[in-house]
């Protein structure tokens, strides 16, 4: 699960708001590779820089060289911007603290962060590389990310906010370093204004992949509650086939000992979950996590979740085995269609205590456990936050030391991972380009797992709740990252998440990342995977000339429907709203199509959040007001298209697609009266 915040929102002092407006003059030149900093050891004063009264250069015990940077209270200095060139961005240093407390929120401490700015030079948001407090001697922080493709300009901010914070920091030896050769990121070019999209009907591409067809429910017993029984049978009436369950141990209360320490089973809790899902005709992604309080090497506490190893790896196999026993008894062969995930995001210390060692440990106990009792069985990992671990994973598997066999290697039947494209701010959906592309370049150092499937258990557009997911936008980046992964050999892709937070959502609509709503209400994002349930067959070539607006072309197995998914994304959801003029040309048509209709997903169609606000914001919904939103989620009847046919048989249409807008027009290509 991926709710962290990995960063926070932009609060910068009233001084440090003056400041971005004054170090926005001359940019430098981007330069990857190299250090963007010019002067990011302080030793020419201010130069590069623009801060005020309670930062300074001081040669008092100095990281390197001579200066370092002094903040001795509430204050910001930031950097002259460079030009984002796109691509990753590496940001480090040293930093040291004296005597810094906490201002009013958790937030504010000493700082050093990336900021990003818009092609107006507006501020966008920020990652933070350290937020700390207290005393400590000169520690070495650094982060690499990638930004929107909305993102103009970058710089490094240095800073105490908040304030009633107090203390003294010190910088030295920052550095600012773009990672990737722009002319290899093959970006398209942007032009809001216009595009054209032409489809190439008589060239195939391959069956059309139903990978999307998966969701995660977040912890497993929240399966129980009306609101996820709900939105399972929502989820199930467009297609979805899989459902994801967090924790299906300690969670479940399967595993307890007695007072001799032996093992006793229940698993009353965990069949009551898989009960539920099976029911609404799904099948269950099951997370092999997390440590049941008797096994773990601490205890959580009375949790339901404990993200420690186990104390006792024997054990620990042991209920694996059994486990999986237990469901083959209770279900059948039916478990050879479900998948078994070890751990749910092992890198991130939220989810789990442990080093990767420690991981790769409980894989293979677990691997083994459950192989043991069915070989048939599908099993894999790590389900990590970000690709972090999967190389590690692999090279283990082609020839580590199995900590359970003792011999070279582990099994492993897929390569599971998540992608969000931010925690705050503006996503950046190249983040799952190059994160794809990285982990297929991992997998094809090992010759035995060049076919291994790829499974991205957990995607959005954000790990945290922001405004634009329950809107449009979150709508037209679901289309946009779809075709990223199909166009990147995803095996399955479990969409995060099924129902919003049922345990801390306020009101009905509460910007968080479900498809559907606590209240039952699907989002414009569930509408694009109905749309996408109307379209079987053969995929064919189709392409934007130029961003936001791109599409997906798919024709019927008897070649009497064409269907062209068509999308106008563009990440900084803060823009002022927009139309692309775009053109749609279909070519290698046998004949005209009898008719177009098109389904529209946009501000005005699929958008209850909209009606919602124009009701004034109810927290608490009555009947009426339910059934109203209810039909303003409803895409409405489809509507004509206006067709023309061009020299050489080449059909066009002619539109104007609002920015986060998703539409699926349908052609009927039956052979002519």
């Amino acid at each position: 699960m991926a709710k962290r915040i990995q960063g926070t929102r932009m609060h910068l002092t009233a001084f440090a708001v003056g400041v971005l407006a004054l170090c926005l003059g001359s940019p430098a030149m981007a330069q990857p590779g190299k250090n963007m900093l010019p002067n990011g050891g302080f030793e020419r004063g201010q130069a590069g820089w623009n801060w005020g009264q309670p930062c300074a250069p001081v040669a008092e015990g100095a990281h390197g060289g001579s200066r370092c940077l002094r903040i001795a209270k509430p204050a910001a200095a930031l950097s002259v911007p460079v030009k984002y060139p796109g691509g990753r961005v590496r940001v480090a240093g040293w930093i040291k603290l004296q005597d810094v407390v906490h201002g009013e929120q958790r937030y504010n401490k000493a700082g050093l962060q990336l900021i990003s700015y818009n092609a107006a030079k507006r501020p966008m948001g920020h990652l933070d590389v350290f937020l700390g407090e207290g005393t400590h001697d000169w520690q070495f922080h650094e982060a690499t990310t990638l930004l929107s493709k909305t993102v103009a300009y970058v710089g490094v901010a240095c800073l105490i906010w908040g304030s009633k914070t107090t203390g003294t920091a010190y910088f030295d030896d920052l550095e600012l370093v773009f990672l990737d050769d722009p002319a290899k990121l093959a970006r398209r070019p942007v032009n809001l204004k216009a595009a054209t999209v032409t489809v190439r009907a008589n060239r195939e591409l391959g069956p059309l992949p139903r990978f999307w067809e998966a969701t995660d429910n977040s912890w497993s017993d929240r399966a129980l509650h009306p609101a996820h029984r709900r939105a399972m049978r929502l989820a199930h009436r467009i297609g979805f086939r899989f459902l994801r369950l967090h924790d299906i141990f300690q969670n479940r209360r399967v595993y307890t000992e007695d007072a001799q320490g032996r093992p006793q089973y229940d698993w009353t809790g965990l069949d009551e979950v898989l009960d539920t899902v099976l029911e609404a005709n799904l099948k269950p992604i099951l997370v092999v996590q997390t440590m049941p309080d008797a096994l773990g090497m601490k205890s959580s506490g009375g949790s339901y979740t404990n993200p420690v190893p186990p104390k006792d790896y024997a054990k620990w196999q042991e209920l694996v085995r059994r486990t999986v026993l237990h469901c083959k008894d209770k279900y059948g062969e039916q478990i050879h269609e479900w998948y078994w995930e070890v751990w749910n995001e092992p890198n991130a210390s939220l989810y789990f205590e442990g080093t990767l060692q420690d991981y790769l440990k409980i894989y293979d106990h677990a691997v083994q456990g459950a192989v043991s009792a069915d070989p048939a069985i599908k099993i894999g990992g790590p389900g990590g936050a970000g690709d972090a671990w999967c190389d590690d994973l692999l090279e283990h598997c082609a020839g580590g030391t199995n900590a359970a066999t003792g011999k070279k290697g582990a099994r492993i039947d897929f390569l599971s991972w998540h992608i969000y494209c931010t925690g705050v701010g503006t996503p950046a959906l190249e983040k799952m380009r190059l994160s794809l592309q990285q982990v297929r370049q991992w997998r094809s150092k090992y010759p035995r797992f060049a076919k291994l499937p790829l499974f991205i258990t957990e995607w959005g557009a954000a790990s945290s709740p922001q405004p634009y997911l329950d809107t449009p936008y979150n709508a037209a980046f679901t289309a946009a990252a779809l075709k990223e992964m199909l166009d990147q050999g995803v095996a399955l892709a479990v969409q995060f998440s099924l129902v919003d937070g049922v345990y801390h959502s306020h009101g009905p609509f509460s910007d968080t990342l479900g498809m559907v709503t606590v209240d039952g209400i699907p989002k414009p994002n569930y509408q694009v995977f109905r749309l996408l349930h109307q379209i079987a067959g053969t995929r064919v070539e189709a392409g934007s000339s130029n961003e936001p607006v791109d599409a997906l072309a798919v024709r019927s197995t008897d070649g009497q429907k064409l269907w062209v998914l068509i999308w106008n994304f563009w990440e900084d959801p803060r823009e002022p709203p927009f139309g692309t003029k775009t053109l749609l040309k279909i070519k290698g048509l046998p004949h005209p199509p009898r008719d177009c209709r098109a389904q529209i997903v946009d501000a005005d169609h699929g958008n209850p959040r909209a009606a919602w606000e124009r009701m004034g914001r109810p927290e608490k919904l009555t009947q009426q007001q339910r059934a109203a939103l209810l039909q303003a989620a409803q895409l409405g009847d489809p509507t004509p298209v206006a067709l023309t046919t061009e020299i050489e048989g080449t059909i066009s249409a002619e539109m104007v697609l609002p920015v986060w807008s998703v539409r699926l027009l349908e052609f009927d290509l039956a052979a002519p009266r």
